[in-house]
This record gives structure tokens, C-alpha cells and sequence, in this order.
């Protein structure tokens, strides 16, 4: 048996020859304990403030937190989405990797640079910080030959925040985002769609949203609830065996 961890990676495997009827596609489960400890929504803003001098009096915040690979979308979003966002915004992101000097230069060629942050690596006290600050979590993935994006775990730890999330409808983060749940999926590379929806939840009852967002989270990605997913699908696998030697 083959265990996937989403539907995308499933499909991934199918292609390089695993029998479908010998997989399945089981999201991760959480210790939600460990997703619990978030500071204070003001009190994290106001750190964020004072420490990077981020001007977030009247702002809204985006955050994205991930590598900086090019399928994670960061330069995209700041050319493409960047300048069609109307609402006063500020766009942080949380993160290092091969591609952080292609984003940089895309920042200082924005006409919006004055409200895009490029924090780097940080310790986790700092990444829990800019969870809570955020008004809405953007993961704006784009399709990258031999690379793909399995899951998107920092979807659910934004969610534990309470932080919703427009994310590209791409890949395992199809399994991560249940469009009026926890966040919204856009098509991926279309920065109309993604600015009209950033623009929608911004200001369609956001605070209940968020709200909403990590009692999903606490529902479908605990371990109390996957746990007996993957117990019932080892058991198949074990009948299946089992049922195979007998013969």
C-alpha cells in the first residue's frame, strides 16, 4: 500500500507506474497542542511594527511564510497581483532560499515597494508573531516543471492563527483549502481573480471568517479525526495481503 500525502502526489505516483487500486491519498494530521500557542492579534502587530517598522496603522497585512523557490510564487505576486491591490495593503513574507534575490529585485522595481517587507529567515517567536498580525494568509503557487507543492502545511498554521487564506487553486494545496472554509483557491497565474478575491475577503465579514478558519482546521486535520483514517486503510492493506497469500 501506498499512503499520498494529498491527491496531487497520488497522481504523481500513478504516473510513474503505481497501480492506483494500491494507493490513497490521506492528508497530514496535527497535534493541534502544538499549533496552539499564538500571541495576541494587536499585540503581535504592534511588535511587528516597532521591530521591522512595518506601518500597519490602517493596513491591512498579507502574509506568505515558505522557501523561496520559484514555484512558491513570491516574485509572481509581487509584479502581478502587488499593483492591482486597490485596498491598503502591506505584503510580508516570511522565508529565505535560491530565489530571495530574484524577489528582492522585484520589490525595489515595484511602484508598491513601500509596502512590501521581505523579513528572511526568523525564529519561530517572530513567525508566530506575523501569523496572528495577518489579515489573510496568500499562497500564490504557480506551476513549475519537476517541481510541485504536496501539501502546504503553513496553509493550516496560518489557519491556527486564525487566519484565512487565498491560495492558487494548484496541486496538494487542493486538499488543504475548502473554498468558504478556511480560505479561498483562485486560478493559478490570473491576478485579477486573485486581487478581486483578496479584495472580497478583506471585506466580507473577515473576523467571523477567521474565526471559522481554525475551527475547521481543529476539525478535519487533528489527529483525533485522521488517526482513524489511516488505522482503516492499513487494515485494507493487511486483508489485502493477507487475502494474497491464501490464494
Amino acid at each position: 500500500g501506498v499512503i499520498s500525502v494529498s491527491e496531487a502526489t497520488r497522481q504523481e505516483c500513478i504516473k510513474r507506474g503505481m497501480d492506483p487500486e494500491q494507493g490513497v491519498a490521506l492528508p497530514n494530521g496535527f497535534d493541534l497542542s502544538n499549533l496552539n500557542s499564538f500571541p495576541d492579534k494587536q499585540e503581535s502587530r504592534l511588535r511587528l511594527q516597532k521591530n521591522f517598522r512595518i506601518p500597519l496603522e490602517d493596513h491591512f497585512m498579507l502574509l506568505t511564510v515558505g522557501r523561496n523557490v520559484k514555484r512558491k510564487g513570491h516574485e509572481w505576486f509581487i509584479r502581478e497581483v502587488m499593483p492591482k491591490l486597490e485596498d491598503p495593503v502591506v505584503y510580508v513574507s516570511v522565508g529565505d532560499g535560491p530565489e530571495f534575490d530574484n524577489i528582492r529585485k522585484a520589490r525595489e522595481e515595484s511602484q508598491c515597494r513601500d509596502r512590501i517587507f521581505l523579513l528572511g529567515r526568523q525564529p519561530d517567536e517572530v513567525l508566530k508573531q506575523a501569523y496572528s498580525a495577518a489579515d489573510l494568509f496568500v499562497m500564490p503557487n504557480i506551476p513549475v516543471e519537476g517541481d510541485m507543492e504536496g501539501f502546504g502545511v503553513v496553509l493550516l498554521e496560518a489557519n491556527m492563527a486564525r487566519t484565512p487564506a487565498v491560495a492558487a487553486d494548484l496541486e496538494g494545496i487542493k486538499d488543504v483549502i475548502a473554498p468558504g472554509k478556511n480560505g479561498y483557491r483562485v486560478p493559478t497565474l490570473n491576478p485579477d481573480r486573485f486581487a478581486q478575491k483578496i479584495h472580497e475577503v478583506l471585506h466580507n465579514n473577515l473576523e467571523q471568517f477567521s474565526e471559522q478558519t481554525r475551527s475547521y482546521v481543529q476539525e478535519r486535520f487533528s489527529w483525533n479525526h485522521v488517526a482513524q483514517q489511516y488505522i482503516d486503510y492499513l487494515k485494507s492493506v493487511i486483508d489485502t495481503y493477507k487475502h494474497d497469500k491464501r490464494k
